[in-house]
Formats: C-alpha cells, sequence, structure tokens
C-alpha cells in the first residue's frame, strides 16, 4: 500500500495537494530567488519536476532512501 493511499484512508489528504501548496508557497516566499533545494523521498518524482517548472532552482538535490 502506497503511502499516499494510507494518507487518504488515515486522515483524508493526498501527497498531490501538499506538494502543489508548498511549491506555491516556495515561489510566493522566495520571489523568483535562484535557491538551492533538497528533497528527500523522491517517489516518482512528481514533486521534483513540479519545483523545476515552477522554481527559479540553481541546484536540485534528490534523496530517496527506497529500500527493496
Amino acid at each position: 500500500m502506497g503511502i499516499n493511499k494510507i494518507l487518504s484512508n488515515k486522515i483524508g489528504i493526498e501527497i498531490i495537494s501538499i506538494r502543489r501548496e508548498s511549491v506555491k508557497f516556495a515561489k510566493k516566499y522566495f520571489n523568483n530567488k535562484k535557491i538551492n533545494v533538497c528533497e528527500v523521498g523522491v517517489y516518482y518524482g512528481v514533486n521534483a519536476r513540479s519545483m523545476d517548472n515552477n522554481l527559479n532552482i540553481d541546484n536540485l538535490y534528490l534523496i530517496d532512501p527506497y529500500i527493496e
């Protein structure tokens, strides 16, 4: 069972909606300044793509502690 399904079942939210809000916040807060970004827990890269498309990123570090 994926984390999105767990969150959806337990507390009624989905990760996608959190991602969109965090990128909107960062865009407003940093006001198009060049920023360095580190994301821990990349999953399929949906949030990384959203950040890359919407923020002025100098360096983007993606860390995924996934274990098979």
